[in-house]
């Protein structure tokens, strides 16, 4: 039944399969224990009905027979069986690998390319959102703060690409250090010889 089909709504049914599963898989979080058979199956005909150009064209009588749901049943699990063998592209590894390194993060798992594909995007945000919450320090801030650090440490601030926060953080210690030094060299002035 499934295979008398027209070849564009077979890749249309294949096409609803595969995109639904891995929408289903992000909502989850590509948690095996939060994974649902059923849930995934509502998830997919709700996807299906409202987005698949396949379902009007493939007649109610038809989707309502017990040989098409079992044939519809094996295309479901031999697409999933694909998407979970299809391994991570070495560009994605070499991503999520930098993507590690500058969140400072141990390493994260994934099995195959669509959830390699998931944690890239998920890493990405997480960098985003840093970005937004911990912006990185101006250039006027940073020359300000050079100043003060060389003032009270007699050395440069190391060349680094510093976050606001941590730029303030300089200029709070260094304005410190140079107000001990001051009224340490007003108490030397103000001692009386003897």
């Amino acid at each position: 039944m499934f295979e008398s089909l027209p070849q564009g709504i077979k890749i249309s049914i294949a096409r609803s399969i595969t995109t639904s599963f891995e929408q289903y898989m992000n909502q989850i979080e590509w948690d095996e224990t939060a994974y649902s058979t059923s849930e995934f199956i509502q998830y997919w005909r709700k996807y299906s009905e409202e987005h698949a150009s396949w379902f009007n064209k493939v007649n109610e009588e038809m989707r309502i027979t017990p040989s098409f749901h079992k044939e519809l049943t094996d295309k479901i699990n031999e697409l999933i069986e694909k998407v979970l063998s299809t391994a991570p592209t070495k560009e994605q590894m070499d991503k999520i690998d930098e993507l590690v390194k500058e969140l400072v993060i141990e390493d994260v798992d994934y099995c195959c390319k669509a959830e390699a594909k998931y944690v890239i995007n998920k890493l990405t945000m997480e960098i985003e959102k840093k970005k937004i919450t911990n912006p990185t320090a101006t250039e006027r801030q940073m020359r300000y703060a050079s100043i003060l650090y060389y003032q009270a440490f007699d050395k440069e601030l190391p060349d680094d690409e510093y976050s606001f926060e941590k730029i303030q953080e300089i200029i709070d210690v260094a304005q410190k250090e140079l107000q001990a030094q001051k009224h340490t060299l007003v108490v030397e002035k103000n001692m009386p010889l003897q």
